[in-house]
Parts: C-alpha cells; sequence; structure tokens
C-alpha cells in the first residue's frame, strides 16, 4: 500500500536512452539518501522528518519518532513509512535522505550500510562519500559525490550518479560511473556494465532531491549535469527509448520492473526473457473458463519467482500482525500486465487444495461482464497494481474464503509481501459503479487508495472491510436521485438498486485513512465499525438487525456497542437512521442532524470536551470539540431540548468517572484520547 496521489511524494522518474544504436535504460527510483564520508559513517543528526519517520532501538526493539536534531547511532534501524521521508546530516557534512517505505542501519565503527529495503540518497562534498552496501543478497562498495541507491527486487541494488563521477565495486569487478549513468549490484556480487537515464526526469519532480526545506547542496552542480546531457539529446548523440528501469515502491507496480528483470537476465546471462517476465510484460484477456498454465505461477507452475508467500486475510480483514499472520503455503498466481476479465465464469477446480488463488495485473483489472467464480475453499484474490474498473450492470459472484478486491501501491505487492510488515498498503485509486460483488460462503474485503464506490451492492456471510489508504466515498450511482428522509425511516430492507448497500452476517468494517462520505447507503451487519480522519454519513441506513430492546440491558458499554463510529476530527451525522441498540461514537466534534435513536437503545458520545453544545437542535453553528445536537435530533421520537432532558443520563463526566450509566439514554463525555 499511486496510498498513487501520494505517488510522486519520493519518487524519481527518469526515461531511457538509445545511443550508438544500443538501447540504454532509465532509471525511475525513490530518491533518498545516506551518509556516506571518509570518516566512520555510524552516526548522523536528523535534520528533518516528514510523516512516518521512526527509530527502533536495536537492543530492545521499542520504536520512537525521529525528531529533527536527535541522533541516530549505529546499529539502530530508520525505518520510513509511506509518503514519508528523512534528512541528515554527518560530522563531515554528508547529506543522507531516506525515501519512503525504507529499511536501513549504520554498521558501528565502519563504512558498511544496511539497506533492508527501499531507497537511500547520499551527498557528500568533493566526492568524499563512500562505503559498502549491503542488502539481501548483494554488496559492493561505492565512492561518489550525489548518489542514490535503491533495493531491488531480486535483492540487489542500484546505484545512480547525478552529478561528478563515481565508482561500484564488486565482486565482478568496477564499473566508473559519470552523471546519469546507473549499475545493478546483482545477486552475488556481479555487477551490471553502466547504462544511461535520463537526469531531467528522474531528478526534476523528486521529493528527496526538491522536498526538503534545505536545499540540497549540489542542487547547481545536478543542473548542469542536467543541461549537459540535455545538450547531447537535442544533438541526436542520445535518443531517448522509453524504456523505464524500476525499483521504486510505487513505480514497480508499472512493470518497468520488467525492464529491470530482462536487464538482470541479460547481465546474469540466462539467455533470454523467464516465463515470469513474459507473463507480466504482456496483456492478458480471459475469455474462457480455463486459465492460460503459461500465465500461472506458484508451486507446480512455471517458475516459481516469489520471496515470500502473499499474506492471507483473517475473516475479511487485513492482517499485518507478523505474529499471527496466515502465509499462502501453496498460492496459484496468475499474472499478466493488464488483465481483462472476458469470461462468464472462469473454473477454478484445478486448484483444489490450494489455499490461495490470485490475479494479479501489474497495470490495470478489468471486470467487463458478470462473472462467476466456481467454488473455491480457499482464499480468491482480483489484484491490480494500478487500478481496477468494471462495465456497470454487472455481478461477481464467489464461494470462497475470501473474496478480495485490492489495488495495491507497493513494490512487493505482487505476490510477495513481507510477512507483518505494517507499510504494505493498498494505495492505487480505483472506482466502481452498479456492481454487485457476492461471497456465497466467506467474506469481502476490498482495499486502494482514493476509493469511489457507486451503487455498490455488497454481500458476504462472514464479514466485509473496506480499507482506503486515501479518500472513501460510498455513494448513490450517477443519475440517481438523492434518498429521502421517508425512504430512510419508513422503510426496512436494503435500498433499492442504485443505491450502495452492505450487508452481512459477519461485521462489516470500513476503514479510511483519509476523509470517508458515506451518502445514500444501507449498513447492515450484527457488527459495525467505520473510521476515518473526517467521518460524514449521510442519507444512511444502519443498522444491526437487532429487535428493540426498551430495558437496554445488553451488557456493559461501551463495550457491548455493535455500531462503533469513530473519527479523528470531525464526526458529521446526518439524516442517519440507526436500528441498533448500543452505539459508541468517538471525535473531536461530533454533529447530529436528523437522526433518531430508537427506544430503548444506548447511545454513547465521546468528544474531546465531552459536553452538549448549548441550544440543542435550533440548528446553532457547531461548536468544536463538543457534542453538536444541530437539528431534528430525537430519542424515542422525542426532540432533545436541553442538557437537562431525562434521557441525557451523563453529561461531561470524565472518562475515569464513577457510576457510569449503563442503561437506556444518552451518555455525553470527553474520549479516552
Amino acid at each position: 500500500m499511486e496510498r498513487e496521489r501520494k505517488f510522486d511524494r519520493c519518487v524519481g522518474r527518469g526515461y531511457g536512452f538509445r545511443m550508438n544504436t544500443k538501447p540504454l535504460l532509465l532509471g525511475i527510483v525513490a530518491m533518498i539518501p545516506l551518509c556516506l564520508s571518509a570518516a566512520p559513517i555510524d552516526r548522523a543528526t536528523i535534520t528533518e522528518a516528514v510523516n512516518s519517520v521512526s527509530i527502533i532501538d536495536r537492543a530492545t526493539k521499542k520504536s520512537s519518532a525521529a525528531k529533527p536534531q536527535s541522533q541516530f547511532d549505529a546499529p539502530n534501524v530508520l525505518r520510513t513509512g509511506p509518503d514519508s521521508r528523512a534528512e541528515m546530516i554527518s560530522a563531515d557534512q554528508t547529506v543522507t535522505r531516506v525515501g519512503q517505505n525504507t529499511l536501513f542501519s549504520f554498521q558501528q565503527d565502519g563504512r558498511e550500510i544496511n539497506l533492508d529495503k527501499g531507497s537511500i540518497l547520499f551527498q557528500s562534498p568533493s566526492g568524499k562519500g563512500g562505503g559498502t552496501i549491503r542488502t539481501s543478497a548483494a554488496s559492493a562498495a561505492v565512492l561518489g559525490t550525489t548518489m542514490i541507491v535503491s533495493s531491488t527486487k531480486n535483492g540487489g541494488f542500484k546505484v545512480l550518479l547525478l552529478e561528478g563521477k563515481g565508482r561500484v565495486t564488486g565482486k565482478g569487478g568496477t564499473r566508473t560511473l559519470t552523471a546519469g549513468q546507473l549499475v545493478y549490484a546483482m545477486p552475488g556480487g556481479a555487477i551490471s556494465a553502466p547504462f544511461n537515464f535520463q537526469l531531467r526526469e528522474q531528478t526534476g519532480t523528486s521529493k528527496l532531491v526538491r522536498g526538503f526545506k534545505r536545499p540540497l547542496p549540489s542542487l547547481g552542480k545536478i543542473a548542469a549535469a542536467v543541461a549537459a546531457q540535455e545538450k547531447e539529446i537535442a544533438s541526436g548523440k542520445i535518443q531517448v527509448t522509453g524504456l523505464l528501469a524500476s525499483g521504486s515502491p510505487d513505480v514497480a507496480i508499472q512493470l518497468s520492473a520488467v525492464k529491470e528483470t530482462q536487464l538482470v537476465n541479460e547481465q546474469a546471462a540466462a539467455g533470454g526473457a523467464s516465463p515470469f517476465v513474459a507473463a507480466v510484460s504482456s496483456d492478458a484477456i480471459i475469455a474462457t473458463p480455463d486459465l492460460d498454465p503459461a500465465r500461472l505461477f506458484g508451486p507446480g507452475y512455471n517458475v516459481n519467482e516469489f520471496a515470500t508467500p502473499p499474506i492471507l486475510f483473517d475473516a475479511g480483514n487485513e492482517t499485518t500482525d507478523a505474529s499471527t499472520a496466515r502465509v499462502a503455503v501453496s498460492p496459484a498466481v496468475f499474472l499478466g500486465n493488464n488483465i481483462t476479465f472476458d469470461s462468464a465464469s472462469v473454473n477454478l477446480a484445478p486448484f483444489a487444495g490450494r489455499d490461495l488463488v490470485q490475479f494479479f495485473a501489474t497495470s490495470d483489472l478489468s471486470l467487463t461482464k458478470s462473472l462467476d467464480f466456481s467454488e473455491f475453499p480457499g482464499q480468491l484474490f482480483l489484484s491490480a497494481g494500478g487500478t481496477v474498473r468494471n462495465t456497470p450492470g454487472i455481478t461477481i459472484r464467489a464461494s470462497s474464503e475470501v473474496l478480495a478486491i485490492l489495488a495495491f501501491g507497493h513494490g512487493t505487492a505482487m505476490t510477495d509481501m513481507p510477512r507483518g510488515e505494517l507499510d504494505v498498503q493498498f494505495e492505487k485509486n480505483f472506482s466502481l459503479s452498479q456492481i454487485d460483488i457476492v461471497n456465497e460462503t466467506g467474506g469481502i474485503a476490498i482495499g486502494g487508495g482514493n476509493i469511489s464506490l457507486a451503487g455498490v451492492q455488497v454481500a458476504a456471510p462472514k464479514g466485509v472491510r473496506i480499507n482506503s489508504s486515501g479518500s472513501l466515498t460510498i455513494d448513490k450511482a450517477q443519475g440517481m436521485s438523492d434518498v429521502t428522509l421517508p425512504m430512510l425511516f419508513n422503510n426496512d430492507g436494503a435500498l433499492p438498486a442504485g443505491y450502495s448497500n452492505f450487508g452481512s452476517a459477519g461485521g462489516i468494517e470500513i476503514f479510511g485513512s483519509g476523509d470517508t462520505t458515506i451518502r445514500n447507503a444501507s449498513i447492515r451487519a450484527p457488527q459495525i465499525a467505520i473510521s476515518a480522519n473526517n467521518l460524514s454519513l449521510n442519507l444512511v441506513r444502519i443498522s444491526d438487525g437487532t429487535p428493540g430492546n426498551p430495558d437496554g440491558n445488553s451488557g456493559p458499554m461501551p463495550n457491548a456497542a455493535t455500531v462503533r463510529l469513530n473519527a479523528a476530527n470531525l464526526l458529521s451525522i446526518s439524516g442517519v437512521r440507526f436500528t441498533a441498540n448500543d452505539m459508541y461514537m468517538q471525535a473531536r466534534t461530533i454533529a447530529l442532524a436528523d437522526v433518531n435513536f430508537r427506544n430503548g437503545s444506548r447511545v454513547w458520545l465521546e468528544s474531546a470536551i465531552g459536553t452538549l453544545a448549548a441550544r440543542p437542535n435550533t440548528n446553532a453553528s457547531v461548536v468544536p470539540g463538543r457534542v453538536n445536537f444541530v437539528r431534528n435530533v430525537r430519542y424515542a421520537g422525542s426532540p432533545i431540548l436541553n442538557a437537562n432532558d431525562p434521557v441525557i443520563l451523563q453529561n461531561g463526566t470524565p472518562v475515569s468517572g464513577p457510576g457510569t450509566p449503563q442503561g437506556p439514554g444518552i451518555v455525553i463525555r470527553p474520549r479516552l484520547r
């Protein structure tokens, strides 16, 4: 999990050239630096940390946030999350910038850098930077001025020189680089021949070259190198090929990784493209029920090139805890660049006994007609490195443990998601419109970056989870009118076709890292949990399926709540029918309008201040930090007119206060955090 939107965040882009009729590769990597100097490179001062940057103490395994002016010392580990980056400076003024989704550390009293994953950029005065870079399968000594080192899928890494001169030395010898050249350090120590890449595209928009408060000291030299190279392009000495060299977590899924794999194979004298490269570099149209065996990978199929098994889902929920994560023991993965489903059915019977069948489009995945997958007891993933799209009016039906529709934004997302990695994200944007998604026997998982679901029907007996690492919108199909309040409050069951309906006999969890808006929708499940930064529910029916309970005897609150709504900032609820006994809502500010809580229900409302705003139900302006009854907020059909209304059992008592009411009514109190 370009979470791609943010996909230009740490990503440099480059374009290949053709020179003297020989094709040359272009570089695409996250721009990130290292601390290399003439002295031991085991300490640096952090000068800037953007978003999620943490330091993991090697001895205690404890993690703490990286802060400006703090020290980063060997052997501790620096880790950056999605859309995150950091800068540090060592004693000899070497600048190290670290990009998103990176793990690296210094060796004590030496000149070695461990790059577990991700990319680093280092800039050293007068070319003094240098040291040994180690990844999981390769090591090489590097020396240079402004260089980028980026890990590659096969366990090696690549080195790109942005200005000046550089040198990379491994078991395969030494390669000398000039500005605009890259080499690969491959597993086993071999070093590729140098390749040209286009400096202008690589450095022009990269946030790791230009995205920090302090300008990179070598920007002037980089600009001069760019101008010199562009002059050669204009004169025809170098021709742009459009080939891409991958390595960035965000662009590997565009399958510039194909070009990279081809390059590595050529350098290793593998003698031609592998079945894997052939599969991921060409489009696949699934027009018949039986799948093309040449595109299947995993145990018993072609070449199994997966570094680690895919992580499975647990009851429709994303598993991220390394101690409990389940991984696929015998996956069957169908690969293609763009994958289009154009068959009425897909036969999964040949995969009986396997725990996962995954369709992975390294670019886009398209659903063009109604499709039935045959019964399959394992998990079924429909996933894309790009986006997912559908033809309106179709139904996707499965009978599997989990049916997952996923749009990744992580370089290892294809099939080798690291076990327990918290930064494996579903980050690519996609929209689904007027589609029914049904799993007859298991759960459903939907994950991506900015997600739009319009007129979508989702039904699964064992749970539904929607996970957006960006903004999430659930609404009606285009051309439909908004649901009316009488339609919401006077009718039961699902909303008519064209509106969004989510139903499960298990639980429904909707999570948005950004802002989430749900409108013209019905959500029905025994357990419902929705959380976001700002959460807006408008014209929505929410039901836990329970009959009325006038006595309110459902167990201790708030643990007994079957409906849980959480927003970090604003929770806005307007025109929502709650058919539930126990509801728990938490946000910095809560604003309610046109809401009726049914008789006997227990409602807990927690805000930053934890008291009811003055003049309830008078259309007064929303007061930040408080619980606001803006308009037509009722309990058992009666409007609440003041904070002394008998239905309000508690108003403003701290969370730790004794005697917390458990019976029917409304509790308003400060939130726990």
